[in-house]
């Protein structure tokens, strides 16, 4: 019986350091249930203080999560999405880690519905690990 190696790797992808805290997260949820000015999130979320809150709206801002239209929070069509890929398990590929490049992610991106892959390159780190199967 012959057997033979199957190049695959894992990809964990996780939000970036200064987005994946409580605060961050807590406002995305919180403009996606509609509360969606700065007086409503202070309500929705009172076990954040308002300069946490701030602090926060600043990173979310930076990052283009979160956008502002006639005092209305605006949440990045993409930015649920984004959550949703970061919770799930690693991915598995059936390719070498080095063929895991920003171009590929880019169009990974785009394949799982993401509507602007730049964004979700500029707020999540893919982390590739190779792994090997042999199969006969």
């Amino acid at each position: 019986m012959s057997s033979y190696l199957v190049a695959q790797t894992s990809v964990e992808i996780r939000w970036k350091r200064e987005i994946e805290n409580a605060e961050c997260l807590a406002i995305m949820y919180a403009i996606d249930s509609g509360y969606n000015t700065r007086d409503a999130l202070i309500f929705a979320l009172p076990q954040f203080s308002q300069n946490r809150i701030e602090a926060a709206l600043t990173i979310l801002f930076a990052s283009q999560l979160v956008t502002v239209q006639i005092e209305q929070l605006i949440l990045s069509p993409d930015a649920m999405l984004i959550d949703e890929i970061t919770m799930s398990p690693k991915l598995i590929l059936p390719i070498v880690a080095d063929e895991v490049t920003i171009p590929f992610m880019l169009s990974a991106f785009k394949q799982l519905g993401i509507e602007n892959p730049g964004l979700a390159l500029d707020t999540v780190f893919f982390n590739p690990k190779s792994i090997n199967d042999v199969l006969g």
